[in-house]
């Protein structure tokens, strides 16, 4: 799994990032040949270079053992000793095989090794060794900064150009405990691939990719905004390319002459005994679901982590939503939208609850857990 995630970092480096690390491992093994040059040189003035070499050989299988003394026993010890005792043994018993191997082999060789030339050996090739992941360090910040740059600066330099999206007709719907919210979807035409979404706060513009965002949701390429009145409106950036064209950009801000004219609606969810289906497209970062236990009001919980098949890049709910182990679970019986009032940061509590029809047989329950 770790050399799976391995993979994907390095596939989906940028064409700098490539550059960079190759560059970096570049400068680290000329630093390790010009260790090794120096040794050799030095070895061959003593007329002891085969053994030199014999030695520096000699190391490869020797780091072997030294790292299977050090995993091996720790696979087969559970919980937080096998921690400690591969932290035990980094300081105890891997220097001893390290440094002590090469006494070993140094005095077997011909013409022998003395216990300061092997002991320097040990040093210089642990030094060596060390200098791989101290180098990859060492770089990974600069390179993290440098490659952000690099990208935000091809980001800002696209061209802008009318909004590719659709945008479809607000909606204005009326919850309790909220008032009203508005609604509204954009939908991309086939073929265009939306790369990144900005969202203004206050005169600063910055990527929603890694944060979180109350205001729209994310299906595919399109997009589904949802918000209060009280809220900031929304004001996003949005970044494609459609095939073969260079990126663009395009700002969308409602139309605030299009919400006041849209109708009032009752907002209305439809529940199933595996889920429930939302009248729009729903932010996942906005809704709580409430989960059955005895005697008690529902448990209300975050949607985290995410169920097989689902991702956060995608983080609408849809008509349709199930839950995928609601037969454990039980029957959802509320859905909870929390909205945040602009200024003082107040939150709005819409709850819809499942009603139960008369002579339905009673819901399934849970064990009682703590309200979120």
């Amino acid at each position: 799994m770790e050399f799976e995630l391995l993979t994907n970092t390095i596939a989906a480096w940028s064409p700098f990032e490539r550059l960079a690390w190759s560059a970096v491992l570049l400068l680290i093994a000329v630093a390790i040949g010009l260790v090794l040059y120096g040794e050799r040189s030095h070895f061959r003035k003593l007329g002891k270079a085969g053994s030199w070499l014999g030695l520096r050989l000699l190391a490869l299988p020797l780091l072997a053992v030294v790292a299977a003394a050090l995993i091996v026993p720790a696979q087969k010890i559970s919980g937080p000793e096998a921690l400690a005792y591969f932290y035990i043994a980094l300081f105890t018993l891997a220097p001893l095989l390290w440094f002590g191997g090469h006494l070993v082999f140094g005095r077997l060789l011909r013409p022998a090794l003395s216990r300061g030339e092997a002991g320097l050996l040990a040093a210089t090739g642990l030094g060596m060794l060390l200098l791989i992941p101290l180098g990859l360090n060492m770089a990974q910040m600069p390179i993290f900064l440098a490659s952000r740059a690099i990208a935000e600066s091809s980001f800002q330099a696209s061209a802008p150009a009318p909004l590719a999206h659709a945008i479809r007709p607000a909606h204005r719907f009326v919850l309790p405990n909220v008032g009203e919210i508005y609604t509204q979807s954009l939908i991309a035409p086939t073929g265009l691939v939306l790369e990144r979404i900005d969202a203004k706060s206050g005169n600063t513009w910055y990527d929603t990719k890694n944060s979180s965002h109350y205001h729209y949701c994310r299906n595919g390429e399109d997009l589904h905004l949802m918000w209060s009145p009280r809220e900031n409106s929304p004001q996003l950036r949005l970044y494609w390319r459609h095939g073969d064209s260079p990126r663009h950009q395009a700002d969308f801000v409602p139309d605030a002459a299009a919400l006041a004219s849209a109708p009032a609606e009752a907002f209305h969810i439809t529940f199933r005994n595996d889920g429930f289906d939302p009248p729009v497209p729903m932010p996942r970062q906005r809704t709580y679901i409430g989960l059955p236990r005895e005697n008690s009001p529902p448990f209300f919980k975050e949607l985290n982590p995410a169920q097989p098949g689902e991702n956060f890049a995608n983080d609408c709910l849809l008509s349709g939503y199930k839950r995928f182990e609601w037969e454990k679970e039980g029957p959802i019986q509320a859905v909870a939208l929390m909205f945040y009032e602009r200024g003082s940061g107040t939150a709005l509590r819409a709850e819809f609850i499942r009603q139960v029809q008369p002579g339905q047989p009673a819901l399934a329950t849970t064990q009682p857990t703590a309200d979120k």
